[in-house]
């Protein structure tokens, strides 16, 4: 989906650079941690709604580990 769109339009230069393409896919990584994270608490305070207090709580935990 995004990720394969977000390739697509960078420059093949890009490919060369392996320190940024690991910086570019750990905050992938930790986005969709985050996400994952802010829906569990949303889940948990029986909310259909991901709230910024949810995505603030997620990130204290993530900063955690």
């Amino acid at each position: 989906g995004n990720l394969r769109l977000e390739l697509s339009t960078l420059n093949p230069s890009f490919f060369f650079s392996f320190p940024l393409l690991k910086v570019h896919l750990n905050f992938l990584l930790f986005l969709h941690r985050l996400a994952e994270e802010a829906r569990t608490n949303a889940f948990e305070n029986k909310s259909k709604i991901i709230k910024s207090e949810h995505t603030v709580a997620a990130a204290k935990v993530i900063k955690h580990f």
